[in-house]
């Protein structure tokens, strides 16, 4: 459903937050798609921040977008995966 598989933000000093990282989320499926949220999950998913302009159901056919922002808060590596729950068909 997402128009990219990762997002890379590179090098970033800690504490500085990087420019916004928009994907995009369309439902390419038969059913209209519902969503209990969007947000981001993992041990270190503190380092990131995320906006989005997503319907709680998005029609067959439509997007909408996720902005996805970096701030390291340590120097080390930092990952966190991008969760939305479904309904499908609800």
């Amino acid at each position: 459903m997402n128009s990219r598989a990762s997002l890379k933000f590179g090098t970033r000093y800690v504490g500085s937050t990087s420019e916004v990282i928009v994907a995009m989320l369309t439902n390419k499926g038969v059913l209209p798609f519902t969503m209990a949220s969007i947000g981001l999950s993992r041990t270190r998913a503190a380092s990131f921040g995320q906006t989005n302009d997503c319907p709680p159901t998005l029609d067959v056919g439509a997007s909408c977008t996720i902005g996805v922002t970096f701030r390291p808060l340590s120097a080390t590596c930092r990952t966190a995966n991008r969760r939305a729950p479904a309904f499908p068909g609800r």
